[in-house]
């Protein structure tokens, strides 16, 4: 397993939290990706992870954690909430 190989391989976690968002085992997502994001806090795909987490969050119908995950993007939340809301309504 390449996580064996090097423990600090940010993009590693990020892409096997995806394979648990795609298998169906999203919960597990949020996890890993939060652990690349202490690995590599400046990392180019930072916004792709906190993305992917706050997707997350809004399939759980948990909108105050999704957008508090555009506001680490530096997201206008305006903008955002409505995009979030309207997503959300019909997985209520």
């Amino acid at each position: 397993m390449v996580i064996a190989f090097n423990r600090n391989w940010a993009s590693v976690y990020a892409q096997l939290g995806r394979s648990k968002f795609n298998a169906g085992s999203i919960e597990e997502m949020i996890p890993l990706a939060e652990h690349a994001i202490r690995l590599s806090p400046r990392d180019p795909d930072l916004d792709h992870w906190y993305t992917r987490i706050g997707l997350v969050h809004l399939l759980r119908s948990r909108i105050d954690d999704a957008i508090g995950c555009s506001k680490k993007l530096g997201l206008p939340i305006r903008n955002n909430r409505s995009v979030m809301v309207t997503s959300a309504r019909p997985m209520r």
